[in-house]
């Protein structure tokens, strides 16, 4: 029997991924079948199994793929705070369709440890990242030294949490970016004159 390669592997299991974010925006995680899963990303169900193990499998290469994501989204260089933070925001709007499952997520860890560990390393290495990203800021005087990046980080992250909502809520999407712009700005704004 050939071996398959590991390309090809990765392809077939961001196939499975792209097909389980549909099926999961449609009838959420819980509501969902492996079967849909398989007929959506046009694999019999046996050949799905060869590639993930389970519903959780399939949410735990999403969550990877999108701190990934988030991660290679932060680590610009060329790019100040408040651009490098758009492009984050650029990324919500294009996903606002999926943008539910975080929730949807996050509640079932309430009764799933497995979720629970998955989704507190999801947002640890996202946190991460924003503190990796403002202390970069900060080593090239973008933002002021004096700023607590870690309570920075979490209030970003609040902040993203809140357009989450509202995107998901079909709120109207010009207030949503002004909100956006204005809570960044005065963010980052009032961290600079609050330390000078």
């Amino acid at each position: 029997m050939p071996k398959v390669l590991p390309e090809y592997k990765d392809i077939v299991r961001m196939k499975i991924i792209e097909a389980a974010l549909k099926v999961f925006s449609k009838k959420g995680y819980h509501d969902s079948k492996i079967d849909e899963i398989a007929e959506e990303a046009g694999l019999s169900k046996p050949t799905l199994y060869k590639y993930v193990q389970s519903k959780e499998d399939i949410l735990k290469s999403i969550s990877e793929s999108s701190v990934k994501l988030t991660e290679e989204l932060l680590s610009f260089e060329d790019l100040d705070t408040k651009e490098i933070l758009d492009k984050n925001y650029d990324l919500m709007v294009e996903s606002k369709g999926i943008l539910h499952l975080g929730y949807e997520i996050t509640s079932l860890s309430s009764h799933n440890e497995n979720i629970q560990k998955l989704t507190r390393e999801a947002y640890n290495t996202k946190k991460a990242a924003l503190i990796t990203l403002l202390e970069n800021q900060q080593n090239k005087g973008i933002i002021k030294k004096e700023i607590d990046t870690t309570f920075a980080a979490q209030l970003i992250i609040a902040i993203i949490t809140d357009v989450t909502s509202q995107l998901i809520m079909e709120c109207d999407e010009t207030e949503i970016h002004e909100y956006w712009d204005r809570s960044i700005s005065a963010f980052l704004g009032d961290y600079n004159k609050f330390n000078k």
